[in-house]
């Protein structure tokens, strides 16, 4: 049975040759040191540009008190104290650094993410050996779906809802299951 995460790898793979609808497709390499709190980072494209994505879809547990509105809303919501926030931004930190350790393939429309860097950061799917990178943080409760949300192009059709759900679902599970952030909180 074909999973969601692997019909939207399809779907990136059939839009590299079509790019319709504004989407651009790269090839990526790691940027050594270059993750913040898992679902930002770093990758220098096949065009030779180095750029910052941002998950769609999959917030990461911040690393630091650098923003603490945001860390003291993370831990409300993941239910535990400002620490274990912290502790588990740096976890999902280094799993976002080991799954992109090789080479990934981003799927972008560009879209402007905003954050603090003086560099532009956009929006992506990003996949490494077909998995997609913001549902193996979000089923291992690394993060939480949450943010924009923007799926995959296929037959010139999007459904933003499709990876809401799906991200919502592995966030369930990761919950009951009392995996990752989850296994601490109240």
């Amino acid at each position: 049975m074909r999973t969601i995460t692997s019909i939207w790898v399809a779907a990136f793979l059939l839009a590299q040759e079509s790019q319709a609808d504004g989407w651009k497709n790269y090839t990526c390499q790691p940027v050594e040191k270059s993750y913040g709190d898992g679902d930002s980072f770093r990758g220098k494209a096949d065009t030779g540009y180095t750029y910052i994505w941002r998950l769609y879809g999959a917030d990461c547990p911040e690393t630091d008190m650098t923003f603490p509105t945001r860390v003291k809303e993370q831990a409300k919501y993941f239910r535990v104290d400002e620490s274990t926030v912290l502790r588990f931004g740096k976890e999902a930190s280094n799993f976002t650094g080991k799954f992109l350790a090789n080479e990934f393939l981003v799927y972008t429309r560009k879209q402007d993410a905003g954050g603090q860097s003086e560099k532009n950061r956009y929006f992506a799917h990003v996949t490494a050996n077909g998995e997609s990178l913001a549902a193996a943080l979000v089923e291992r409760g690394l993060a939480r779906a949450y943010g924009q949300f923007e799926s995959f192009v296929e037959n010139g059709q999007r459904d933003e809802k499709s990876l809401k759900r799906h991200l919502e679902n592995l966030e369930v599970k990761a919950r009951r299951a009392k995996v990752g952030i989850w296994a601490e909180s109240r």
